[in-house]
């Protein structure tokens, strides 16, 4: 008897380390979906930044205010692995053909593409990329409380959730 019951409770010891770790991990999935820019503040557009969804999708798009970019976004699924976040690449929207102009206006690059063609590029199989050291913060800016996280030593500030936020992001 004293067998099974010793069995029993290493059973309940380990479901318990599972879904503690299995909680643990949802809560670190919560901290990290959301709108990410790699700058504190917003200037004439966004500048990198990530949309990760609770379901373990993403996309990434490079800033808005370089007018010379040939790439725009990409998009893919996302986990965490300890403090590693994986990242599983599926598509990239480039921008092909066009000529370059100077630059006017808000643009921060010296140069316009103009008269380029958006195209969708499918990887098959999917491009793995690997974000190490993910660091989850809130500090505290002239008194207001703001969330970062640090992507292979790059500060990216939550500006909001995905959903909301996404036409902002597409044309």
């Amino acid at each position: 008897m004293t067998t099974n019951r010793h069995f029993r409770d290493r059973m309940a010891a380990i479901f318990l380390l599972l879904l503690l770790s299995a909680l643990c991990h949802a809560q670190q999935s919560k901290e990290i979906a959301g709108v990410w820019q790699n700058s504190a503040v917003l200037g004439s557009g966004w500048s990198d930044t990530y949309l990760f969804f609770e379901d373990g999708t993403f996309r990434f798009f490079y800033s808005q205010m370089d007018c010379a970019k040939r790439e725009v976004s990409y998009t893919g699924n996302w986990k965490l692995d300890e403090s590693d976040l994986i990242l599983s690449i599926i598509d990239i929207t480039i921008l092909e053909g066009g000529e370059m102009v100077l630059s006017t206006g808000s643009c921060g690059s010296d140069s316009t593409l103009i008269n380029a063609v958006e195209k969708k590029l499918l990887y098959d199989p999917p491009v793995r990329s690997v974000l190490h050291k993910v660091k989850y913060h809130v500090i505290s800016i002239d008194g207001v409380e703001r969330k970062t996280i640090s992507l292979d030593g790059t500060k990216y500030w939550y500006y909001g959730e995905p959903k909301e936020m996404l036409k902002q992001f597409e044309n």
